[in-house]
């Protein structure tokens, strides 16, 4: 596929196949963000699995942040803002022992239709 064309995708999302236990654990293996940059075609991590502690970092960096804000066309300070709203659902979520899939959709589409209103 041409550099060029690799440009116009919002995020590539490689997955990764790890054996653990003798289970098959998938796994996001990262996210990043491409674009246009100035010497071509750029390249941003903004989230990756670190297989050893089969542990996910995302948007730890301010650098990480500010990019993906940017291309969701947002200031970074309402950005950070709805991070950390979203965080905190999501801990509540948990605190609350909220884990059944049923459940949790419905949570999520509760805290959907409030953002929205």
């Amino acid at each position: 596929m041409p550099r060029e064309h690799l440009a116009r995708l919002t995020f590539v999302v490689p997955l990764a196949v790890a054996h653990r236990d003798g289970r098959v654990l998938r796994r996001v293996r990262e996210v990043s963000l491409f674009g246009r940059g100035d010497r071509g075609l750029q390249v941003r991590r903004i989230a990756a699995w670190d297989e050893r502690r089969d542990a996910f970092s995302a948007l730890e960096e301010a650098e990480e942040r500010a990019a993906l804000a940017e291309r969701l066309g947002l200031k970074k300070r309402t950005f950070d803002r709805e991070l950390v709203r979203r965080e905190a659902f999501l801990q509540r979520l948990m605190a609350d022992g909220v884990a059944e899939l049923d459940a949790v959709q419905e949570a999520v589409e509760a805290f959907r239709n409030e953002t929205a209103e």
